[in-house]
Formats: structure tokens, C-alpha cells, sequence
């Protein structure tokens, strides 16, 4: 195993805490399509969290999926014009526990939920594919 893999495998669990992913990906309603295709290509993943200004701790807005993406031509359209919007979405409220949250995404039947703060900004999310 190189030592390239196994830094990228020490970079993965690191971005877990107790089952919640405490960095997912986030980028901004102004990031095109072609963003979220380089988080694709160099990361294997298929969705992004959509927030004010494109960073952790800000509002959450909505999420991407390689789904919204894939038929798309114009590489260069807006986030914010094929983001699932944060009303659509459920979303854990902090605190919440990881047995929590499991239990919301089983009854919601999604595969990610956000979690955020009581002002609506976004503190982790947790992946039913991580569990």
C-alpha cells in the first residue's frame, strides 16, 4: 500500500467524529456545476452542501447531488438553480444524538442529513452510507 493511499485513508477517518462527518463538502449557490464536479472526480462524491458564502458554520441553503448534475449540459450553471433547498431537505437540529439521526434519515428514507445549529447554520451531517 503506498504511502499516497494511505494518507488519503488517514485523511477519510479523520473527517468522521462518532459517526458524523464534522467537513463535509460545501460550496456556495455561486459554485457552477463544474465545481461540483471537481469534488467528483477528486473526492468519489456525489453531493455537496450548499451554504451562505460556501463554508462550514455558515446557513445552510440546500444540497447538490450527482443527480441534479448528471444530464446537465452547461457545466457552468449555478448551484443554486438545481440545489434541493433546505425546505425540501430534513435536517437534525444540534444537539442530536448519532442513534438520532439514524433514526430520522430511516424514516425519512434520504441519504444525508444535515445537522444544524438552532440560527440554522451547519455543523456536520451524517450519511447513511457512512453507517
Amino acid at each position: 500500500c503506498s504511502a499516497e493511499l494511505q494518507a488519503k485513508e488517514v485523511s477519510i477517518v479523520k473527517r468522521f467524529e462518532n459517526g458524523f462527518i464534522m467537513d463535509p463538502h460545501v460550496l456556495s449557490p455561486t459554485s457552477t456545476v463544474g465545481d461540483m464536479d471537481r469534488i467528483r472526480e477528486e473526492y468519489s462524491c456525489s453531493s455537496a452542501l450548499i451554504t451562505e458564502g460556501g463554508v462550514m458554520g455558515a446557513r445552510l441553503l440546500g444540497i447538490v447531488t450527482a443527480r441534479d448534475c448528471d444530464l446537465l449540459e452547461d457545466r457552468a450553471t449555478k448551484l443554486v438553480d438545481v440545489m434541493t433547498e433546505k425546505s425540501k431537505l430534513q435536517v437534525g437540529l444540534e444537539p442530536i444524538t448519532l442513534s438520532e439521526a439514524t433514526a430520522k434519515l430511516q424514516t425519512s428514507k434520504k441519504g444525508k442529513l444535515p445537522i444544524v445549529n438552532e440560527l440554522g447554520e451547519l455543523v456536520a451531517l451524517v450519511s447513511r452510507s457512512d453507517l
